[in-house]
């Protein structure tokens, strides 16, 4: 059953979220809709791809980067960005993408 694989990948993404933290924060996005803990986590959504710059001036120290594919219910790329400023992201085509940013432990 399809809608079962795609219930339990988003239950999958949304249980390595931090929800209760998490608040819109459109002005620290061009180019997608933002949901943070700054500092620490940063969910962008990216409806037609494209390339999002993210303001991370309230991180410190590396981040895990993960694109998540929510038609196809998976991760698709995983890379390490450094915080402290304003970084360019480009979604991998013009579907719609989740760029999931969290503190390094």
């Amino acid at each position: 059953m399809a809608a079962e694989r795609i219930i339990r990948s988003v239950h999958t993404f949304m249980k390595r979220l931090n929800l209760e933290r998490l608040t819109p924060h459109r002005e620290l996005v061009e180019g997608g809709l933002c949901l943070t803990d700054i500092g620490r986590e940063y969910v962008v959504y990216l409806p037609r791809g494209g390339k999002a710059t993210v303001d991370l001036s309230g991180m410190e120290g590396g981040m895990k980067a993960t694109w998540y594919n929510p038609r196809k219910c998976r991760d698709e790329r995983k890379e390490t960005v450094m915080g402290g400023g304003k970084r360019s992201f480009q979604a991998p085509d013009d579907g719609d993408w989740v760029l999931h940013l969290r503190k390094s432990r």
